[in-house]
């Protein structure tokens, strides 16, 4: 016998444990600054909300035997405020009886949200939101990438350590530099010519969130204390590098867009979230790709956007994918309408991509 309740403070220790035997790393030092992370995210977030807690399964012995992580966010859709369910650390535990993800997910679903939204799922996860009604957003599982150093992008994919990375490093600048002359897709990424960068304040990034420059009616929504506690948040999430963010305008001074992108020398450069005017794709993404390029980069990747995908070929950018699904539930068929037309802004910004647990 099961029961499914909320997840309280005093379950920390027992999630954290859990955690231990269902997922191979973690980006903490240890169980003890993990259980304060897991305290800040589930519990410290400006977007608490007792009504939308994260949840637990107990076994007949009181043992905590599964684990669905949720953080309120707030969106609107059409105009209109909507409350949504961003999920992550779904775990159970191997003893587990039968049935405990789909029990945890079921009372999720119930719940009060608008709708719920997981953007780095698993395949397993995957056919199970399905199985309960969810839906698969495939475009935004699909990631693009634009090579910029593409034998040291192979070496630090193909060898976290050791030997063989070192090896690989002394071969990959001679490649690299060879490459890049002979292929016209590993080039060096092109001027920004039209544009000026800008640096970008959080005030800066709280009013671009508020305009609906794509025109999408479903979008994350944003105050200053909400988007300061998420950029801090962001900021620590190390194994990425160093967050940066810029805003491009034109000559006079009117916006074209913007992006926040973590930075790591001779690693992938990770865009974070990327906005841009109709027609100015391609300006932002020449200044994301020199400054990539200028800090020693060897890739820059971003979750894939069918509005930016013009501006992407053009710039040599590859697609692939997916490695991780973005999944959302609603009960409102025309909100999951919304979303399979195209008509949200499901970013990295705006669920589980940016934590470190």
């Amino acid at each position: 016998m099961t029961r499914i309740r909320p997840f309280q403070k005093d379950d920390i220790a027992e999630v954290v444990a859990l955690r231990g035997g269902a997922f191979r790393s973690s980006e903490q030092d240890d169980e003890a600054v993990l259980g304060a992370y897991f305290a800040e995210v589930f519990f410290g977030n400006p977007w608490y909300d007792e009504t939308l807690p994260s949840l637990v399964c107990e076994d007949d012995v009181g043992r905590v035997v599964g684990f669905l992580g949720v953080v309120p966010r707030r969106m609107t859709a059409y105009g209109v405020p909507l409350r949504v369910a961003t999920t992550t650390q779904f775990m159970v535990a191997p003893s587990a009886p039968a049935l405990v993800g789909s029990q945890l997910l079921r009372t999720l679903f119930d719940g009060p949200q608008g709708f719920s939204l997981a953007d780095v799922a698993s395949a397993a996860s995957r056919r199970l939101w399905e199985c309960l009604g969810g839906i698969t957003v495939t475009a935004s599982s699909l990631t693009w990438i634009r090579l910029l150093r593409p034998f040291r992008h192979i070496v630090g994919s193909a060898a976290s350590r050791g030997l063989v990375r070192r090896a690989g490093a002394l071969v990959a600048a001679p490649m690299d530099a060879l490459t890049t002359r002979l292929l016209p897709e590993c080039r060096p990424p092109r001027e920004a010519t039209c544009g000026i960068r800008l640096d970008m304040i959080d005030a800066d990034l709280l009013a671009h969130l508020g305009r609906s420059l794509d025109g999408r009616a479903v979008r994350g929504d944003y105050d200053a204390a909400s988007l300061a506690w998420l950029l801090d948040m962001m900021g620590r999430k190390h194994s990425y590098g160093s967050l940066r963010r810029a805003q491009i305008v034109n000559e006079r001074g009117h916006l074209l867009g913007w992006y926040l992108v973590y930075v790591k020398a001779g690693g992938n450069a990770r865009v974070a979230h990327l906005g841009a005017r109709p027609g100015s794709a391609g300006i932002v993404l020449d200044h994301l790709f020199r400054e990539a390029w200028s800090e020693g980069c060897a890739a820059v990747s971003g979750r894939f956007d069918a509005r930016l995908a013009d501006a992407l070929m053009e710039r040599h950018c590859l697609v692939y994918g997916p490695q991780a699904w973005v999944l959302a539930h609603s009960r409102d068929r025309g909100l999951l309408d919304a979303i399979v037309r195209d008509d949200a802004a499901l970013t990295r910004l705006d669920a589980e991509w940016w934590m470190a647990f």
